[in-house]
């Protein structure tokens, strides 16, 4: 049955237009709900009736965002606008190249040549004589050489057999172009299909980022490269501190990007040389890594760009270390290997890096090969892609175990020691640990314990299918109460307000029975930045955003509970774990002291007198502080950092 039929990640971008990133994204927006933890298996279903709702409007701001890659339309870049008054005239401009349907390569090229008579390098400007490039029009040679070449790419005699109207171009010429660091690059970022950036992992780094980075980490007298250098951002800011600008190098697989990249060093600088920007695949290109030896490399790598098959094996086959196939992961290692010992990279990459599974890959050969200098959590600073960023600066040479990190947010900073991330699960860089809650955490850590880890069972809810075929708002023969995350509060489950007649051969997915029906059983919900367990001994449905924990332990399944609801260990994991799901891995990972048995057992009884209504939750969580030794000021610090206190 379609209801049934499952497919991967792989396949559901493929019917949703999307890439595989923008599926894990969605994913974290909750508009897709994986049928397995990991995100890897989707029901067929599921992704067909999402892409109908996308395609009809219903989800409009899906269907703004869906299929980037075969999107035609536009966006002005305007946060890398240093004077905002700008952003009229760039528009007025690329609207002028687009109506008049002016080839984009050809267009930059004659604002290139525009910007070079600005400057005083062309000495006409008129474009009849521009295209001659007689040597007497030009005051540098290298600028002469630079645009004969980009006439050449951009085939302006085939042009002309097209149809040619030479005041168009000299409209471009004579156009008063704003003074910016990158004006070609916004122009040309501007004009670029979004499709066309989505499938290169191409967006441009705001300009204050780069500045900092670049500030922070170079040194006098080294050799500068970006890997993957755009138009050159920060080639340009390489140039606030290098002298000699042959010690510059960039490449990149966009042949426009190049020559813009090329012409803005030539723009920076006065003196006549070659500009070191060459269009070149960093990840293809063996020959060069064998002879370039930069001090600094800068960048911010593609994220999710497509690769070619053929490119993948290749790249499978020099970083077998990378299994996860992330681009971004491979021009990490493909930039260690152009260091030279000692060397400096600092990279823009998806906070997803530090935590999320699929990247353990690239955080193991960091943490055994690189001494991780700084980390900077950016937020969401590119135009139209909703994942948050960070910043990471490595040094290339070999740990040795006494390392620590600056992690520096925007209200504080602290220092963590690097061997700690080794220690975790999955190398998990969790950087909201600072030195105090570490202090926190170990008197919850070294209490003698145990964990749920083989020792519980799990159990997803419901999954209809068709909430509207399957759900009730009131009660009626043959339909019980179904329970969704909402209903889930502190200990108890909320009053119903959902109700679902059990087939679970009609619905998408289901857990056996016996699950639903145990005894006794926790309830949690599974979308949320707190833990939330409720008690259930009613053989209670669940839906999917309510997932099921059956403990197999001699511990008290009330005790547990009680524990995953208090303030400590709702501070223990936001600080340890950053996913918004409440996974079965991280909850496998808490500590269930064993304390006596007397304090279980109290513990238990204050809970049962919450479930009677008959005490809340505040006297209970301050006897678990108690029994970890936790002072007035570390409560009150908990308390402060897991948001709302006691979660709701």
């Amino acid at each position: 049955m379609i209801s049934e039929a499952r497919i991967d990640a792989g396949k559901a971008a493929e019917l949703l237009g999307i890439s595989k990133a923008s599926v894990r994204n969605w994913i974290k927006h909750h508009y897709l709900t994986p049928i397995d933890p990991a995100g890897k298996q989707f029901f067929l279903h599921d992704v067909l009736r999402l892409k109908g709702d996308i395609e009809s409007g219903k989800i409009d701001r899906l269907r703004q965002r869906a299929n980037k890659t075969g999107a035609k339309k536009t966006f002005m870049p305007d946060e890398y606008l240093r004077n905002k008054a700008n952003y009229e005239k760039v528009s007025h401009l690329v609207e002028y190249i687009v109506e008049n349907d002016i080839d984009t390569g050809m267009a930059i090229f004659l604002l290139a040549a525009n910007l070079f008579i600005i400057n005083g390098d062309v000495l006409t400007p008129c474009f009849d004589r521009i295209e001659t490039f007689r040597p007497e029009l030009f005051r540098r040679n290298a600028v002469l050489t630079e645009l004969k070449e980009f006439y050449q790419d951009v085939n302006m005699a085939k042009s002309r057999e097209a149809g040619f109207d030479q005041s168009m171009f000299q409209y471009l010429i004579d156009f008063d172009l704003p003074k910016e660091r990158d004006i070609l690059g916004i122009i040309y970022q501007s004009l670029l299909h979004e499709g066309k950036k989505s499938s290169l992992g191409s967006y441009f780094t705001p300009t204050g980022i780069v500045s900092e980075m670049v500030k922070d980490n170079y040194q006098s007298g080294w050799k500068a490269l970006d890997p993957c250098c755009g138009t050159g951002q920060f080639l340009l800011a390489f140039a606030d501190f290098v002298n000699h600008p042959e010690d510059i190098i960039g490449f990149d697989i966009d042949p426009i990007a190049v020559r813009i990249a090329r012409c803005n060093l030539l723009y920076r600088f006065p003196q006549d040389f070659v500009p070191q920007v060459f269009y070149q695949d960093t990840l293809t290109g063996l020959n060069l890594r064998r002879t370039i030896d930069p001090a600094l490399i800068a960048t911010n790598p593609p994220w999710g760009a497509e690769i070619r098959k053929a490119i993948k094996a290749k790249l499978k086959t020099e970083f077998p270390e990378i299994t996860s196939g992330e681009s971004f992961s491979y021009f990490l290692l493909a930039s260690i290997s152009l260091l030279g010992e000692g060397g400096t990279l600092s990279f823009v990459l998806p906070q997803a890096v530090l935590f999320v599974r699929v990247h353990a890959d690239i955080r193991k050969y960091i943490l055994e090969n690189c001494q991780i200098k700084k980390i900077v959590p950016l937020g969401k600073p590119f135009k139209n892609v909703l994942s948050p960023v960070i910043r990471m600066d490595l040094a290339k040479e070999k740990p040795k175990g006494n390392e620590e990190i600056l992690i520096q947010f925007e209200n504080g900073e602290y220092l963590v020691p690097q061997k700690r991330f080794l220690g975790n699960k999955g190398y998990v860089f969790d950087i909201k640990l600072n030195k105090k809650d570490q202090e926190i955490l170990d008197k919850v850590i070294n209490t003698k314990h145990i964990t749920l880890k083989n020792n519980a069972g799990w159990a997803l809810g419901i999954v209809t299918g068709d909430n509207k075929k399957f759900l009730k708002g009131q009660p009626s023969p043959e339909y019980e109460p179904v329970y969704r995350g909402s209903d889930i509060g502190i200990c108890k489950l909320k009053k119903p307000d959902t109700y679902i007649r059990f087939s679970p051969k009609e619905f998408q997915q289901a857990a056996s029975e016996e699950k639903y029906r145990a005894k006794e059983k926790l309830i949690y919900r599974f979308i949320s930045s707190s833990l939330v367990f409720a008690y259930d001994d009613t053989g209670s449905l669940t839906l999917n955003s309510a997932n099921i924990l059956i403990p197999r332990l001699d511990y008290p399944i009330k005790a547990i509970m009680a524990l995953f609801n208090s303030s400590i260990y709702n501070f223990f994991f936001q600080k340890k774990f950053t996913s918004l799901k409440i996974l079965r891995g991280d909850l496998e990972q808490l500590p269930l002291p064993l304390w006596e048995k007397s304090v279980l057992n109290r513990i238990t009884i204050m809970v049962d007198q919450i479930l009677q209504d008959k005490a809340d939750f505040t006297s209970l969580d301050d006897y678990i502080m108690d029994q970890f030794n936790l002072s007035a000021e570390e409560r009150i610090y908990i308390r402060s950092h897991v948001g709302k206190g006691i979660p709701n």
